[in-house]
C-alpha cells in the first residue's frame, strides 16, 4: 500500500509543477507590461542580481524556479491593488472554501451511495424512475441556474429577519446537487453491472441470501468503479465552487479569484490557482488510496 501511495505521489508531483508552470508562463507574457510585477520579492532580487552580474534578464524557467522557491518559503509576493502580502489575504479565505467544498462533497457522496443502490435494487420500478428523473434534472441544469432558482425561492421573497434558511445551506446545496446526481447515475450503473456478474449469480444459486450477497460481494466491487466516476466529475465540482461563492457572496477563494482577475491582480491570481491545484491533487490522491484499499488489484 505504501509503495502504491509513494508511486502516486511521484506521478502527481511533476503534473502539479507542470500545471503551475503553464499558468506562470501565461501570466508572465500576457500582458507583458505587468509581467515584472508578478513575482515574489525573492524573485525580484534574483532578477536584479542577474541584471547586475550578467547584464541580461533570466529565462522564464529560472524565474519560475525562483518563484516556487519563494512559495515554499511562504513568499507569494504582494497585491497590486492593496499592497498587502498575498499569503495573508489568500490563506484568510481558505477555511471558507474548505468548509463549503468538503461539506458539499461529503454530503453528496453520503446521500448518493444509498439512494443509488436503492435505485439499482428497485430497477424499473417507480422508485428507480423517480430517482433517475431527479438525477437527469441535476445533471442537465447548470449550477448557476440552480443557484439563482434557490435564491429566488428562499431568499428574495423573505425578509432578512424571519424565516430564512441558514446562509450556508443554499450554497452547499447548489454546489453538491450536481455531484450528487452524477454519482447517483454512476453508482446505479456500477451496482447493476456488478450484480449481473456470474459469481453473484453463483453465490445466490448456492443459497446465499440476496441482502448478504449485496453486502458481501456487490458493495465492495461497485464502490471502486464509482470512485473512478467521481474523479471524472471533480473538475466540474471545482468550477462550481467559483460560481457558487461568487453567486452567494461567500468570502472564499473562488469569489476572491474572480474579483482579483477582473482587477488584473496577477500575484493574487496565481496564488489562488496554486491553492486550487493543490486541493485538486490532494483529493485525487485520496481517491487513489481509497480505490487501492477497496480493491487491492489496482495497486
Amino acid at each position: 500500500m505504501w509503495k502504491y501511495v509513494f508511486k502516486k505521489l511521484i506521478t502527481l508531483i511533476p503534473i502539479m509543477f507542470g500545471t503551475t508552470f503553464i499558468v506562470f508562463v501565461v501570466l508572465y507574457y500576457f500582458p507583458p507590461q505587468h509581467s515584472m510585477r508578478l513575482f515574489s520579492s525573492s524573485t525580484i532580487y534574483f532578477i536584479a542580481d542577474c541584471d547586475l552580474t550578467h547584464g541580461h534578464a533570466p529565462s522564464v524557467l529560472h524565474l519560475y524556479i525562483w518563484y516556487i522557491m519563494g512559495v515554499f518559503e511562504g513568499d507569494l509576493g504582494f497585491s497590486l491593488i492593496t499592497g498587502t502580502p498575498v499569503a495573508l489575504e489568500v490563506f484568510a479565505r481558505v477555511p471558507f472554501t474548505l468548509q463549503l467544498g468538503l461539506t458539499s462533497l461529503l454530503a453528496s457522496l453520503v446521500l448518493a451511495f444509498p439512494i443509488g443502490i436503492l435505485a439499482a435494487v428497485r430497477k424499473n420500478t417507480w422508485i428507480d424512475k423517480l430517482i433517475g428523473f431527479i438525477a437527469l434534472i441535476g445533471i442537465s441544469m447548470p449550477i448557476f441556474a440552480l443557484g439563482i432558482l434557490l435564491v429566488a425561492l428562499f431568499l428574495l421573497p423573505l425578509p432578512a429577519a424571519s424565516g430564512r434558511p441558514p446562509l450556508f445551506l443554499l450554497p452547499s446545496t447548489t454546489l453538491g446537487f450536481g455531484m450528487f446526481c452524477a454519482m447517483l447515475r454512476s453508482i446505479r450503473a456500477s451496482f447493476l453491472e456488478v450484480i449481473g456478474q456470474d459469481y453473484i449469480t453463483s453465490a445466490r444459486a448456492k443459497g446465499l441470501f440476496k441482502n448478504k450477497a449485496i453486502c458481501k460481494h456487490v458493495l465492495r466491487n461497485s464502490f471502486a468503479s464509482s470512485l473512478s466516476a467521481f474523479r471524472t466529475h471533480l473538475g466540474d465540482f471545482f468550477t462550481g465552487i467559483v460560481i457558487v461563492e461568487f453567486l452567494f457572496g461567500r468570502p472564499g477563494i473562488g469569489r476572491f479569484f474572480v474579483q482579483r482577475t477582473l482587477q488584473l491582480d496577477y500575484p493574487m491570481i496565481i496564488a489562488c490557482i496554486i491553492i486550487f491545484v493543490l486541493c485538486y491533487f490532494v483529493i485525487n490522491l485520496t481517491v487513489d488510496i481509497a480505490q487501492a484499499f477497496i480493491d487491492p488489484r489496482t495497486s
